[in-house]
């Protein structure tokens, strides 16, 4: 399966070094990470300049990890997936 970005959320799998949203800032409601399969999974997710908007770490409990609000970035990258997957909710 391949990054969908046609739809709120974005349903990421997919590391890249690709800018997601390479035209003007994007506002981030929160970000989810999901379907890891170990507690020292990891996702880390970049602006366009590599400045960390969030990394999320899996659990023991192997549950979804959510972000919080993340507020406006400028692009926004998937540099880190380890396993699982991330939904980001755009608004």
């Amino acid at each position: 399966m391949a990054n969908n970005l046609t739809s709120n959320p974005w349903n990421l799998d997919t590391a890249s070094t690709t800018d997601l949203h390479p035209v003007g800032p994007v506002f981030i409601g929160q970000i989810e990470f999901y379907d890891y399969t170990s507690d020292t999974d990891t996702c880390t997710l970049t602006d366009r300049n590599g400045v960390v908007v969030w990394k999320g770490n899996g659990t023991s409990d192997l549950q979804t990890v959510r972000s919080g609000m993340i507020g406006w970035t400028l692009g926004l990258k998937l540099t880190t997936l380890s396993a699982g997957k991330v939904l980001v909710y755009i608004k």
